[in-house]
């Protein structure tokens, strides 16, 4: 409903929660309103939808197979960065300041690789065998 509105008016997720609970089927409720919630999150904000909506209602959009699918890559992307920064950290640690070079080479690797130099990285005490690790493509170091 709020993008059919010229004005922003966040009293219209009043009216449209109102709308979405007359509907008698559950299945088609939920997933109308949490497709509403997605909506006015983007229209009105988070502050004003979670004044707005209950925690029940929240939850539920988080059930929805339809926001799974939209969440599962970015929670993915999310714990390979997470990663990445780790490694970073520990490279840093024990070598010093990266590389431009070397950064870029290491943000290139996929989640398994991330994986495999974590578990070199004890072994790895120079960027010339961070170097070395990565020339390899990780695949060679993934059987020692």
């Amino acid at each position: 409903m709020p993008l059919l509105h010229q004005q922003r008016d966040p009293r219209i997720i009043k009216t449209q929660k109102k709308l979405l609970m007359q509907l008698s089927d559950p299945e088609l409720r939920e997933d109308l309103t949490a497709a509403a919630i997605l909506v006015d999150l983007r229209v009105f904000g988070a502050k004003t939808v979670l004044a707005e909506f209950t925690q029940k209602e929240l939850h539920m959009l988080k059930e929805k197979s339809f926001v799974q699918d939209w969440l599962r890559p970015r929670e993915k992307k999310g714990k390979q960065e997470g990663k990445l920064a780790i490694v970073e950290i520990i490279l840093k640690q024990k070598l010093g300041a990266l590389s431009p070079q070397l950064r870029s080479q290491l943000q290139k690797l996929d989640d398994k690789k991330l994986d495999r130099l974590t578990v070199k990285l004890p072994k790895i005490s120079s960027p010339a065998d961070l170097q070395a690790w990565l020339k390899d493509g990780a695949s060679r170091h993934a059987r020692h």
